[in-house]
């Protein structure tokens, strides 16, 4: 099942649940009112809270094309290794430093 329909399944279940509480709501003592009455806020939590899980996960983490999931943070921790180990990274900051201070000198 894909992000959004799970989304949107969660949102059409947190309805019901309010509608259910509602209703009930009518039927038993004062607590329960006092619940229902503050209900809205706590489905408008829940609904952001989801939507910036699933929006996080979708930016943690990419499905390739194999079905493989990547996390970018450690592919990028990867690269950044790869690089410093080879030299490439520090190399590179320092011929960035070299003209720095050249164009400082002058």
């Amino acid at each position: 099942m894909s992000r959004l329909k799970l989304f949107v399944f969660r949102l059409i279940n947190m309805c019901i649940l309010w509608i259910f509480l509602l209703f009930v709501s009518t039927y038993l003592p004062k607590q329960v009112a006092t619940l229902a009455k503050y209900f809205p806020v706590l489905v408008g939590i829940a609904v952001i809270t989801a939507f910036v899980v699933s929006v996080a996960q979708g930016v943690l983490k990419i499905k390739t094309a194999h079905g493989e999931t990547m996390s970018l943070k450690k592919d990028i921790d990867r690269a950044k290794h790869a690089l410093t180990e080879k030299g490439v990274f520090m190399e590179g900051l320092f011929v960035l430093s070299k003209e720095h201070h050249k164009n400082v000198n002058n």
